[in-house]
């Protein structure tokens, strides 16, 4: 599902570059009825930069593509909202980036509460001892308790800070 998510980034991203390639006459793009001014081509191939940039960071697993999505998004969709006749499709992959974006935020927002979470809660927990033992984590939430007993603290070194 990721490489397919991916692959409809690049073509999505290869899709703006037909709209530098008309404002420039590199090539003939029929599809592309209208005309492009040079200024507006640079922002179609800005676009299209930007939604390159945010698939190697989606597939490097990097969270700064959340961002950039959505800016590419926005910046597509103005430019799709100006050349509607021909582009009328493109809300469609639009729609599907910046609602998994949207998706991969409240999921990287979530993971980072529980994490801090964790944290707050380790740090308040009696330590005595040098290694963890099973009383250390008596007075955290049976859920903390759970995961600390998954990923095998108990009788690990702690770590003071």
């Amino acid at each position: 599902m990721k490489y397919l998510f991916g692959f409809l980034m690049l073509t999505h991203a290869l899709l703006h570059f037909l709209g530098f390639i008309k404002a420039f006459q590199l090539a003939e793009i029929s599809q592309l009825s209208q005309s492009i001014s040079k200024p507006l081509g640079i922002l179609w191939g800005s676009t299209a930069l930007l939604f390159i940039v945010t698939f190697m960071f989606f597939i490097q697993n990097h969270n700064w593509w959340i961002v950039l999505a959505i800016l590419a998004v926005f910046i597509s969709q103005i430019l799709i909202i100006i050349y509607w006749k021909d582009t009328k499709f493109g809300p469609i992959a639009n729609g599907i980036i910046l609602i998994t974006a949207i998706i991969y935020l409240a999921i990287c927002r979530f993971e980072n509460h529980y994490k801090d979470d964790v944290l707050t809660e380790i740090k308040a927990a009696p330590l005595t001892e040098d290694l963890i033992i099973q009383k250390d984590m008596d007075s955290l939430p049976p859920v903390i308790q759970k995961y600390l007993y998954y990923v095998g603290v108990i009788g690990k070194p702690r770590k003071n800070e």
